[in-house]
């Protein structure tokens, strides 16, 4: 379905759409409609906000490469060097959510919004990864609230760090 021959791609009778944040905001709005009125305008953007800083600023290149390098490399073989330069590489990034995140329990906010769900699935990559937890205790505390989620669990904590 989808012309990439990857997923997500979702089929809502008809209508098939791809790529993950996409689908999200679609999903978002068609569950909560109300949420592109004029009122909620600004939390809707601040939340479009986090997403997008997720997936192209925080992900592409640098969390990407992070996290490929400790996923599909055997513990063995990691070499000390360069799994420190990818630390140090991604803490600046991992502190702006880190920084935000001491101000509100959600990304974007007092309650969990859209902008968590991709942003929940790299922190959860990041605390499979960072066993040290590298001093970013908001982020941790984070992690906490989203593993009380039922969802979150089941269809992300769950899953091994090398899971496709």
């Amino acid at each position: 379905m989808n012309p990439n021959g990857r997923v997500p791609v979702i089929d809502d009778d008809g209508f098939i759409l791809y790529e993950s944040n996409a689908i999200i905001r679609y999903l978002r709005a068609k569950t909560v409609p109300s949420e592109f009125t004029s009122k909620h305008l600004q939390s809707w953007s601040y939340q479009d906000q986090w997403m997008d800083w997720t997936s192209a600023t925080l992900y592409y290149p640098l969390f990407r490469e992070f996290y490929i390098y400790f996923a599909r490399t055997p513990s063995e073989e990691l070499i000390e060097s360069k799994a420190s330069q990818l630390f140090d590489s991604i803490r600046p990034l991992m502190k702006i959510a880190d920084d935000q995140l001491k101000q509100a329990p959600f990304i974007a906010g007092k309650t969990f919004s859209m902008a968590d769900i991709p942003l929940g699935v790299l922190i959860d990559k990041w605390e499979k990864i960072d066993l040290k937890k590298s001093n970013f205790l908001n982020l941790s505390l984070y992690y906490d609230r989203l593993l009380e989620r039922k969802d979150f669990c089941n269809c992300v904590a769950q899953y091994a760090l090398n899971a496709v």
